[in-house]
């Protein structure tokens, strides 16, 4: 189940429009609330978010992962040394 998918469709719809690039003002139009209920959901999906995934800046499989990723490289650079 992915993150979204966990969330109460209320609060699903608040963060689609907004990953979608709605302003609250924009949200609030749409779902026909006030610019306060935009506010609220969005704190209370991001609140449900953080308890059903934790997240943690220090969580060793997030270093893993940015060791791993490769860089771009870019033709113009070069790696020998002289």
């Amino acid at each position: 189940m992915s993150a979204l998918a966990s969330l109460p469709a209320e609060y699903r719809n608040v963060i689609v429009l907004r990953l979608e690039g709605l302003n609250y003002k924009e949200i609030a139009d749409v779902l026909g609330v006030s610019l306060d209920a935009v506010k609220a959901k969005l704190r209370r999906a991001r609140r449900s978010l953080e308890e059903k995934f934790p997240f943690s800046p220090t969580d060793p499989q997030r270093e893993a992962t940015a060791v791993v990723s490769p860089l771009p490289r870019s033709d113009s650079y070069d790696t020998r040394r002289n």
